[in-house]
């Protein structure tokens, strides 16, 4: 894990981007690992098993369609791109083509796909915030200004923002 970030990084994108950044790869790793336990195919501990970087990106975007589609989103296949499955099949054709040639290796297009539509569609601060992924969405944008407002209004009384005592 990295502790720092280069200048040419902080100066091209806001410390928001940056941190989304860092906490996704970090998820991203993590939801691997486990998926790779979950299956048997992590290596017993101390080891390591060889898998192709590609490989581990394009689980890395299954992963994450998975968590996607389990929270009701579909901003993947309205973007043209597959399910969690249909990117499961891929990684594993992979696999397979990878064990009987060496030059047949995923190059991770599926993680890059996904990882684009992340950072357009997702808000980058709800995981950190709001411990859940939330979709953003362009159209609508005076329905969800509305329906929020209506939750605020409702909720006013429930957590109010500021103490009264400590306002001047």
């Amino acid at each position: 894990m990295f502790t720092s970030v280069s200048p040419e990084v902080s100066n091209a994108y806001p410390a928001e981007a940056i941190r989304f950044a860092r906490d996704e790869a970090a998820r991203d790793a993590d939801d691997v690992a486990a998926f790779l336990a979950g299956t048997g195919l992590a290596p017993p501990r101390g080891a390591t098993r060889p898998f192709p970087p590609g490989t581990l990106l394009d689980l890395a975007a299954f992963v994450r369609v998975r968590r996607w589609e389990a929270a009701g989103h579909t901003a993947h296949t309205e973007a043209g791109l597959p399910t969690a499955d249909a990117i499961l099949r891929h990684v594993h054709g992979g696999l397979l083509a990878a064990a009987t040639n060496a030059v047949a290796v995923l190059d991770g297009a599926y993680h890059r796909a996904v990882w684009a539509l992340a950072v357009d569609r997702f808000a980058w601060a709800a995981r950190t915030e709001l411990y859940a992924d939330v979709a953003l969405d362009t159209e609508g944008e005076d329905e969800l200004v509305e329906a929020l407002a209506r939750f605020l209004w409702a909720h006013r009384q429930v957590a109010p923002i500021l103490d009264q005592e400590a306002a001047p």
